[in-house]
């Protein structure tokens, strides 16, 4: 038995960077402060819960509670609907992505998983909007987790307790922050670029990179394929 873990955005959908954007423009107007950055790599973790804990603590000098956490959570959402609901051609599935989750579906040994950095309930909006269907995944958000990799082993967990164990677990990730969880943890991955920028994966240790879903055979020779990442030092 086979366990496919993907992550969201840029890997499965595209916003171009509006998602972000909501994020900032939503805490904005929710606290009346200026948010940070949409440049992810200037938090400690790259998960909702910590990007949004963090800009709270530097505002505020203190972790926000969980009434506060749901509130901004809620409006955030609204606004992701409302962005697809005014613009929906903003947001676009990457190329395959669709028809390879389905083919992969339909395999008897394969077990789909989504694992994001994002709340789950955005990630369902932005899946939704494109006509990915999730609702027999093992899908976990970052729902009060801190780190990628307590949702990455949240899902293995999950899928674990239904399957067993897995002969060959691969996470499918876009950023240096999916191939850096993927090493911590010890599990292959597979890297995808749409822009074909594969060297941006590689230098930092992916061993297998692609561009989409397209050509599933490649895909799939891709997902049998892959390794952990190598340590920056390694040839």
């Amino acid at each position: 038995m086979k366990l496919i873990i993907f992550d969201v955005d840029d890997t499965l959908v595209f916003s171009d960077k509006l998602d972000s954007k909501a994020f900032a423009a939503t805490y904005e107007q929710v606290y009346g402060q200026p948010f940070p950055t949409i440049d992810w790599h200037n938090f400690p973790h790259v998960t909702d819960w910590t990007i949004f804990q963090t800009a709270f603590q530097g505002h505020f000098g203190r972790q926000a509670g969980d009434d506060e956490i749901r509130f901004f959570h809620d409006c955030f959402v609204a606004q992701i609907i409302e962005h697809r609901q005014h613009c929906p051609a903003d947001f676009y599935p990457v190329a395959g992505a669709s028809q390879a989750l389905v083919q992969l579906q339909s395999m008897s040994d394969v077990a789909i998983g989504i694992a994001t950095g994002g709340w789950k309930k955005p990630a369902e909006v932005k899946l939704d909007h494109v006509g990915i269907d999730h609702s027999n995944y093992f899908f976990q958000g970052g729902d009060w987790k801190a780190t990628r990799e307590h949702i990455i082993e949240a899902v293995l967990e999950e899928a674990q307790s239904v399957h067993g164990t897995f002969e060959h677990v691969v996470y499918v990730g876009d950023a240096l922050w999916d191939l850096s969880t993927t090493r911590n943890l010890n599990m292959n991955f597979l890297g995808i670029r749409r822009r074909n920028d594969h060297d941006y994966l590689y230098q930092a240790g992916a061993t297998a990179v692609i561009s989409d879903y397209t050509d599933f055979p490649a895909f799939w020779q891709a997902l049998l394929k892959a390794a952990p990442p190598q340590k920056n030092n390694e040839v």
